[in-house]
């Protein structure tokens, strides 16, 4: 299931949906399996949605992350790490950045390059 809806709250360039689910896990051993990734990406696939971010408490299995990894574009993994810096206020360092392209290729030999000076 979907546990948040977000979208951008001023007219962006690119508008999106975006769904959310959080995963808890009571025993921090536990981890997020492939089995809740592919049911958390075939549910944002078939709504309209863009894009899919899935957050647990713990981590993530490494089945789990290859199973993100395969629908990228659709699927983000965020985990007990993330949420530390997201309550630390830390949306800025390197590791926020970690899936944002170098540049975006527009056109055959044409290439957007995407500033990163503001990463701590």
């Amino acid at each position: 299931g979907i546990d948040i809806v977000a979208w951008p709250e001023q007219d962006p360039m690119f508008p999106f949906l975006l769904a959310v689910q959080a995963k808890h896990h009571s025993n921090t051993r536990i981890k997020t399996g492939p089995r809740e990734v592919r049911e958390f990406r075939d549910v944002v696939e078939h709504l309209p949605f863009q894009a899919g971010l899935l957050v647990t408490n713990t981590t993530f299995t490494p089945d789990a992350k290859w199973a993100a990894s395969n629908r990228a574009h659709l699927v983000r993994l965020r985990d007990f790490e993330d949420l530390r810096r997201w309550i630390m206020g830390e949306f800025l360092d390197e590791a926020e950045w970690r899936e944002i392209p170098d540049y975006i290729e527009y056109a055959p030999g044409k290439k957007l390059w995407i500033p990163r000076k503001n990463v701590r």
